[in-house]
């Protein structure tokens, strides 16, 4: 009987601590982020008026050298409904960071295959001060980077080829904010490339990641051509 509930106890904690932690550093978060710091940030107001020029002015008239258009367009969409810039930006880095470490157990929970490890490891990067300081200041870090870890998780699981567009598309997502996802599509590439498959598998795996990849991409390729 004691077995029995000292198993049952230690399923329904597994169970409730992968949400608690995300919630526990949202709380913390919130705390610092809305009450605390105080945004000084010049770089979300130049992405702010960047990505209204896009939506309501000239898009001609907009260059971004460091990164793509999805963090000024989804900052001035967003805003035009809240009405509060600084609101929006700490939001999304809030939201996102959260949901980042959400995502983090199940992603280590798929590849280590224990819920201790997983544990370990979403406690870890919820307590990390840099993922902190990304979820308070004002940038565009906190979504690209969920995204590749959403493309990491859905790789985790087992195979099958809508498992592939996900990965493309989570991918395809991440570039719109961040140029730097592009290095996570070569290395999912080499890894399939040195992984002991059938030549004609990893074609088709690598086909179907590139190929989703290049079209949610591709509205971003054509206005910065434009």
């Amino acid at each position: 009987m004691n077995l029995n509930l000292d198993t049952s106890f230690e399923e329904k904690k597994f169970k409730i601590l992968p949400y608690l932690i995300p919630t526990i550093f949202i709380i913390t978060v919130i705390f610092t982020s809305f009450i605390i710091h105080q945004p000084g940030e010049i770089d979300v107001i130049f992405y702010y008026n960047a990505g209204n020029e896009i939506l309501h002015g000239d898009p001609s008239n907009v260059y971004i050298s460091n990164a793509g258009i999805g963090w000024p367009v989804t900052l001035a969409f967003f805003t035009d409904y809240v009405g509060d810039l600084f609101t929006v930006s700490k939001s999304i880095s809030l939201i996102f960071s959260a949901l980042t470490i959400f995502i983090t157990f199940f992603l280590i929970k798929n590849i280590l295959g224990t819920n201790i490890s997983a544990l370990i490891g979403q406690s870890l990067l919820a307590i990390n001060p840099f993922l902190h300081l990304d979820a308070i200041i004002l940038n565009n870090e906190m979504i690209p980077l969920f995204f590749i870890f959403l493309a990491a998780y859905v790789l985790s699981k087992k195979d099958s080829t809508k498992k592939y567009l996900l990965i493309g598309l989570c991918l395809g997502i991440s570039f719109w904010f961040r140029y730097q996802s592009l290095f996570i599509l070569f290395g999912i590439v080499i890894y399939f490339l040195l992984s002991n498959q059938i030549i004609r598998i990893t074609t088709k795996k690598i086909f179907i990641i590139s190929l989703v990849f290049l079209l949610v991409i591709s509205p971003m390729l054509l206005y910065n051509y434009s």
